[in-house]
């Protein structure tokens, strides 16, 4: 007996999830934390982009805006902590500059 899903006749199977669900169907039930708002060129609503996708449409006017990736682009997350990290060591050496700067010009009253 087979465990996979059915796929209802009226949905091709390359364009089906797991679910039997078409790309647009799967689209829509993606959590809103996974996806980056823009606004329609046409009439200003939220467009919900997700990352891997070509196009985004807007709900209200249905205006279609393609993204151009370069197919041989690698979608990379970056870690958040680390470029975190970077920035507050990089402030870090700013200020001791800036204090450095200040004992050599003799006025430690400077603000930073």
């Amino acid at each position: 007996m087979s465990t996979e899903p059915t796929l209802p006749l009226s949905v091709d199977a390359e364009s089906a999830d797991e679910s039997g669900a078409t790309s647009s169907e799967a689209r829509s039930r993606r959590p809103e934390e996974e996806a980056r708002t823009f606004p329609c060129r046409a009439c200003g609503a939220d467009l919900r982009y997700h990352i891997g996708e070509s196009e985004m449409i807007c709900p209200y006017c249905g205006d279609e805006t393609e993204i151009d990736l370069d197919p041989e682009a690698e979608i990379v997350e970056h870690d958040f902590e680390s470029a975190l990290l970077e920035d507050a060591r990089l402030r870090k050496e700013r200020v001791r500059r800036e204090r450095e700067r200040s004992a050599d010009d003799g006025d430690s009253t400077r603000e930073l």
